[in-house]
């Protein structure tokens, strides 16, 4: 169990609404029209407007009213408080359990002893429960502001120290896996904080280089591609770095490769010249670099104009194939970010247009004014000009947002994707040899809990799975292919079969178990994907069926449950069963009788 506190926005504001909403997680599915709940069960705690609790499967509307009571609620105490700077005013924290999920006796005793730790148990709180990124984790989002006046700020003082002793208790207390952090317990029972010495020891110990951090790690499973760390890994540009003797010649070795360091904060950091990324120049092996190398000088402009083109450049890679559908989309995403260009240039072009025309017509009809009127028939004149001419900017203010929000849908709508991973989810829903690359890759990047996720939100309850996948083309059936490259087949009537690529299974929901025909096609699917060894899993009743299905049917199929196998054996002899044989030798006695009395008819 880990926990970590979240940067808070880049633009250094302290949102309740936008937390909450992201924290629960209520939007509405693109393909089914469907709301979907990213959150298993939200917890609101210190509030007025609302009831506090434990929240499960709500009504969205009323789940909607919920949150932007509450984010109203802690927005105002948030306001209130005018000397702790924006960014300091909202915590969030992150605890991950893993592939388990946590009970909800673990839950609560890790909201309360956290809010109690950090001396925030009065506050407003909430919480929620994710799995989205497969692993279980409790997103927790406090006020920071104490909610009487004088609305004093929480400076979170040792929170990553006090955090880390938490979850070690809770660790004690529930039986959890243990997991490495600041504390441990000493051979008295006792826990106690690990020194610090020890535990820079401890890491440098076991630290690899070469291992991808969790940020690289989740950048290549979302877009598919290459991160910067995973390529500076690859060349391995830590080891030209770490020869350098002064920082000319780090700045020299990093120019070769297109790249250039940085200081940040008290660090150093490795990116490219042109273009995103950026690491650490710990995760690429160096380390103690200030005691080396002295204090940082950057590079000048002259060395940094000098870096000679090199083959060496980042420049990201598709990981999820060879390529077969990459160098489609980066041509595509190219010729979109200038389409993407013309379009808005030219519609900020057409709004200036139109707004100067307004702007003509009153300075036309002021100018008009003053030549043909005076005194207060004048004065009446401007105004009534004056008031046409603000509920005309008005108006026209009201057309140009519609307008630029109708662009900007149809611009999104031409998009080939943002990422390499989203383009091929989107050929996929036609293209057969797109979508066994996306199943591929979702199914290399899948866990357990993103398996049992799909499972329960399908509602799946029945299952056919074989040792040897493979690829086919889908079921001229009407379908939705969901982002990881499952295929939901819709039988009508609320029956569903799935593809899973995760689960790398045909899978049932209820209405599809219960039903002979569409268990028969599930089966014959099955067949020509795993071959003829079967494994069911589901109801004893769907599995019985199955193997009536396939007897009747005549269907070449074994299954890996030896009970339902002897079944499928019974079944055929009796369906088939076996014409006894006639005595041999009777056979031949009589073939020779008949034979001699031939031969003596002809002798006579």
């Amino acid at each position: 169990m880990i926990s970590k506190n979240i940067e808070p926005r880049k633009d250094g504001i302290s949102s309740a609404l936008d937390a909450i909403k992201y924290g629960v997680g209520l939007k509405i599915d693109k393909g089914t029209g469907e709301w979907l709940d990213k959150s298993y069960r939200t917890r609101f705690q210190c509030f007025g407007l609302i009831d506090n609790g434990v929240y499960f499967d709500r009504d969205p509307d009323s789940m909607i009213t919920t949150v932007d009571k509450a984010a109203l609620e802690m927005q105002t105490i948030l306001d209130l408080s005018t000397k702790v700077d924006q960014k300091n005013k909202l915590g969030h924290f992150v605890f991950s359990f893993g592939q388990e999920k946590p009970s909800e006796a673990v839950l609560l005793d890790t909201e309360d002893s956290m809010r109690k730790a950090l001396k925030l148990s009065e506050n407003h709180f909430v919480s929620c429960l994710h799995n989205d990124n497969g692993h279980w984790h409790l997103h927790i989002f406090v006020s920071r502001i104490e909610k009487q006046k004088p609305f004093r700020g929480n400076s979170l003082w040792r929170d990553r120290t006090l955090r880390d002793l938490v979850c070690r208790e809770i660790e004690e207390r529930h039986n959890l896996r243990r997991d490495n952090g600041l504390h441990e317990i000493d051979a008295n029972g006792i826990m106690t904080e690990v020194p610090l010495q020890l535990r820079i020891a401890r890491r440098e110990s076991n630290s690899n280089p070469n291992q991808l951090s969790d940020r690289a790690l989740s950048l290549e499973k979302i877009t598919g591609q290459q991160s910067f760390q995973s390529w500076c890994n690859e060349v391995r540009i830590g080891d030209r770095l770490i020869h350098a003797k002064s920082w000319k010649e780090m700045h020299h070795a990093a120019t070769a490769y297109q790249c250039q360091i940085k200081q940040r904060g008290a660090g150093y950091v490795i990116c490219p010249i042109e273009g995103k990324g950026g690491l650490p120049i710990s995760k690429v092996g160096i380390t103690k670099v200030q005691q080396r190398l002295g204090p940082f000088v950057p590079i000048d402009s002259e060395a940094k104009e000098a870096s000679v083109e090199s083959s060496l450049k980042y420049s990201s890679k598709s990981i999820i194939d060879d390529g077969l559908f990459f160098d489609e989309w980066r041509s595509k995403k190219s010729g979109f970010s200038k389409f993407r260009q013309e379009k808005w240039a030219e519609f900020r072009e057409t709004a200036t247009k139109r707004r100067n025309a307004i702007l003509s017509q009153y300075k036309t009809d002021l100018a008009e004014i003053r030549s043909t009127k005076s005194g207060i028939s004048a004065v009446a004149a401007r105004s009534v000009v004056q008031i046409n001419h603000a509920a005309k900017l008005t108006e026209f203010a009201s057309i140009i947002r519609q307008e630029k929000q109708l662009l900007k849908v149809d611009i999104t709508a031409r998009q080939p994707g943002t990422n390499y991973r989203e383009y091929l989810f989107n050929l996929a829903k036609e293209n057969d040899i797109a979508l066994e690359t996306l199943r591929g890759h979702s199914a290399k990047h899948s866990t357990n809990v993103s398996r049992e996720s799909e499972w329960a939100e399908l509602k799946i309850i029945s299952t056919f799975a074989g040792n040897n996948e493979h690829p086919i083309r889908r079921l001229p059936i009407k379908h939705l292919v969901l982002d990881n490259g499952t295929v939901v087949y819709d039988l009508g009537e609320n029956r569903s079969i799935l593809d899973s690529a995760i689960a790398k299974q045909i899978q049932l929901n209820s209405a599809a178990a219960n039903d002979v025909d569409s268990v028969e096609i599930a089966l014959r699917f099955s067949i020509s994907k795993f071959g003829h060894e079967i494994s069911l899993s589901g109801p004893q009743s769907f599995q019985n069926m199955v193997v009536e299905i396939a007897v009747r049917n005549g269907l070449t199929v074994n299954f890996t449950d030896p009970v339902l196998e002897k079944l499928r054996t019974d079944l055929s002899m009796k369906k088939n069963p076996i014409k006894p044989q006639r005595e041999t030798h009777h056979h031949v006695k009589r073939i020779g009788t008949s034979r001699r009395a031939k031969n003596i008819s002809r002798t006579r």
